[in-house]
Order: structure tokens, then sequence, then C-alpha cells
């Protein structure tokens, strides 16, 4: 179908959050709207979930095996038909006037991609999926720069990523392999046309990173954010908004000695980094 924003919403064994996510996006005040769901191999009642929403039209899934959520995201890019394509995760949760307001923002000819502010909890759940522990972590609003997110100032999410599909296509792709994945793609976009780029300082979405959940962050090691800004340094070291090569140099070298550290016992893993309170010292030998 034809629609002036494509939402792409990669999920796995989500069916909970995921019916929330579309029941929130169906009460938007902006309607001109699909929805691409990546069903990305899931083995709950997630499929069934979708065929409760089959009376809208707007809202379709896709299937594929297991591959994670660059791939999903790459699918989803590949079935999408608006003129601005949206990234939403399924356990976000978007305002009622986060679409209007980025479809306002994308009447500007000049604005070919963008990113908008977000509330973020970090929390921790226990073996069950129960949250025991929460903190905001939201930042005050405030403008934001492109070499803000190079220079790690500032983070943002997939979650409200947004960029126009014709101006794009075929020339970027989410990149599977390491976490933080969500800056990559933003400095993809960045290469391609620098001065295009709009930060929206109106919070849009809650953003809640889980530890102890089955998303990416939530089991990574400190050895895995290491290789992540690695990785992203090799990939961008050329870009001329890398200015501070040293935040991903230091970083790869700092996550390497924390990881030593947390295989010694001597500080918690990362996801009890907000929530040393549960996490048990290693005895001395």
């Amino acid at each position: 179908m034809s629609a002036a924003l494509s939402l792409i919403i990669p999920t796995y064994n989500r069916a909970q959050a995921l019916q929330k996510c579309l029941g929130q996006i169906q009460a938007q005040t902006f309607t001109d709207w699909e929805v691409i769901v990546v069903d990305d191999g899931s083995t709950d009642h997630t499929a069934s979930l979708i065929a409760t929403f089959k009376d809208d039209p707007r809202i379709r899934m896709v299937v594929q095996k297991n591959g994670g959520p660059a791939l999903a995201r790459n699918r989803g890019l590949a079935e999408a038909a608006g003129d601005v394509i949206v990234y939403c995760d399924s356990d976000d949760g978007l305002y009622p006037h986060c679409l209007q307001t980025i479809a306002d923002i994308y009447k500007n000819p000049d604005v070919t991609y963008s990113v908008c502010a977000h509330r973020r909890t970090v929390s921790l759940a226990d073996a069950q999926g129960t949250v025991i522990a929460s903190m905001d972590q939201t930042r005050p609003p405030a403008p934001a720069t492109l070499e803000d997110f190079y220079n790690w100032d500032i983070k943002t999410t997939s979650t409200g990523i947004a960029h126009r599909r014709a101006l794009f296509a075929g020339k970027i792709a989410w990149k599977d392999g390491f976490l933080i994945e969500d800056l990559e793609l933003l400095m993809q976009l960045a290469v391609i046309d620098p001065d295009g780029f709009k930060y929206i300082e109106e919070p849009l979405l809650d953003y809640e990173q889980l530890y102890g959940g089955n998303g990416m962050c939530s089991g990574a090691s400190y050895a895995d954010f290491g290789h992540a800004f690695g990785k992203i340094y090799e990939l961008h070291k050329d870009d001329a908004l890398m200015k501070k090569p040293d935040v991903y140099l230091d970083r790869v070298i700092k996550y390497k000695d924390l990881q030593e550290q947390v295989d010694r016992g001597e500080i918690p893993p990362p996801h009890l980094k907000y929530f040393p309170e549960f996490w048990t010292p290693k005895e001395p030998t």
C-alpha cells in the first residue's frame, strides 16, 4: 500500500509487547502510515497476534528465519512503500503525536533523515521477566548535532530513526554482527547527506533498556561493546565527522580492561552496571 510513513518493526518472541506497540500506533493522531512487522523466527504466538489486526490493512507481517534485528530491519526496508521510513522496536512506546511530529518535519524538503529524543529508562528483570529495579536516564531536552552522536555525547536508539526512502534506497543497510548498530546506520546516512539531518528535541517515545530480557544488550559483555566500538571505528574512521577517533579507540581499551575485571570477579558484569546491589562479589580464593 502507498503511505506517507512506513514503520518497520522487527520482533522476536515479544508478542505481548508487540500488541501494545501496535495499539499505540493505531492510536496515533497521524493516520497515513503502514506497518511492516518482520517476525524474525518467533516461536511464541506472534503470528496469531498479528491475525487479530487483520481488519486494519495498514498492518502486515513478513516472516523470516531468525537472523537478528539488523537483518529483520533490512527485510522491512525492502518491503516498505512509504515516502519516509520510521524504525520502531516492538517493546518501545510511541506517544500519540509521535508520527504527526515526524511527518511535519518531513514537509521540509531539506530534511532527509532524523532522530527524535526519547525518555530512557534502564531496568533490570529477574529470571521470570519481572522488572525488579529501574531508573530514569532521560537526557534533558537540548539541541544535538551529528557531531554529538559521532562523539558519543548523546545516544540514539533504533526507534525513532527516520529517513526518506527514495534518497537512500539501495545505499544503506543495517549491519549485523555487532552492537550499537543504530549509531552505525546514522553514520551511513551522514556520509551520504551530511546536511540533511534533523534532531527532534521533544521526546516522542519511551525507550526501556531492559537488562535480563531478550534484547541484544541484555546479555552483552564488555567485550561485545569493545568489539562494537572497534568495528564502528574501522567502518567510519575516514568520515568527515569522525573528529574524535579516541572516543572509539579509548573505549576498545576500556572495555577490554573492564571485561578482564569481570572475568576476575572484581566488578559486576555490564547488565548490573546500574544495579550493583544485585551483584554478588566473587569470594577471594
